[in-house]
């Protein structure tokens, strides 16, 4: 394998009929979604919203935390 070599588990044909996929599921086409991509949303939906709900508020804690931490001390260093 060369070093220009992509590393791709899926075909060429697989690989574009899932970049068309997204594309539909973005809203980047008049081309609604299939079926089978809404009963994916469907079941993905709560299962990211409980992920989110338990996830990000411990992340925003802690990204504040280094935040104010950082202004604290570029604060204390300007005195």
């Amino acid at each position: 394998m060369s070093d220009g070599e992509d590393l791709h588990m899926a075909s060429d044909a697989a690989q574009s009929r899932i970049e068309a996929a997204l594309h539909r599921l973005g809203g980047g086409t008049q081309q609604p979604p299939t079926l089978l991509e809404l009963l994916i949303l469907e079941r993905l939906d709560p299962l990211l919203n409980q992920w989110m709900e338990q996830s990000l508020p411990p992340l925003m804690e802690c990204i504040l935390r280094d935040e104010m931490r950082g202004l604290m001390l570029k604060s204390l260093r300007n005195s």
